[in-house]
């Protein structure tokens, strides 16, 4: 009977080593999962923080693009009507100008008046198509940030998960 009893000890003494190694070994792999959902925690919260900063650069960028788009409806409307009253008026010539002038100083005023007129659509013409070129910049920058912010909904999804998924491991 001693020794049956000292086998259960033994056999007993086994199973306590055996459980311990096993609980150290869950131990071990549950730092490493706490580790692990520490460091996607973090990088989480970094993702969410530029989410937010390009949400905050989104709105900038659809108000820049309206404004753009306005001030470029704007300007070609101006541009249609100038180009408009050039050919109902026609363009006058130097000749033009000379022979309707009643003395000198007329002269002088109207070829300065004619050429303001020019400087003004010719201002008109590059703002047109500068506006053109910062509403399609704007627009290529604003489909960059919505890219951008598609992607880091998808990582912040998955980060998530992945979260979730550690936590579930560690339950069980």
């Amino acid at each position: 009977e001693i020794a049956r009893k000292r086998a259960k000890e033994s056999a007993l003494s086994s199973d306590i080593n055996n459980m311990s190694s096993k609980i150290q070994r869950l131990r071990g792999r549950i730092g490493k999962l706490q580790q692990t959902q520490d460091n996607i925690e973090v990088d989480l919260d970094r993702k969410v923080s530029r989410q937010q900063k390009i949400a905050g650069e989104l709105s900038k960028s659809r108000k820049r693009l309206a404004w753009l788009k306005r001030r470029l409806a704007h300007s070609r409307s101006v541009l249609a009507k100038r180009i408009v009253a050039v050919y109902k008026a026609g363009d006058p010539d130097i000749v033009t100008v000379v022979l309707q002038s009643e003395g000198f100083a007329e002269l002088v005023e109207r070829t300065t008046y004619l050429g303001e007129i020019a400087k003004q659509d010719n201002r008109i013409i590059i703002e047109v198509t500068e506006l053109k070129g910062a509403t399609k910049k704007e627009t290529v920058r604003l489909a960059s940030l919505e890219a951008e912010a598609a992607k880091l909904v998808a990582v912040v999804k998955q980060r998530r998960d992945q979260v979730a998924s550690a936590k579930n491991q560690l339950d069980s």
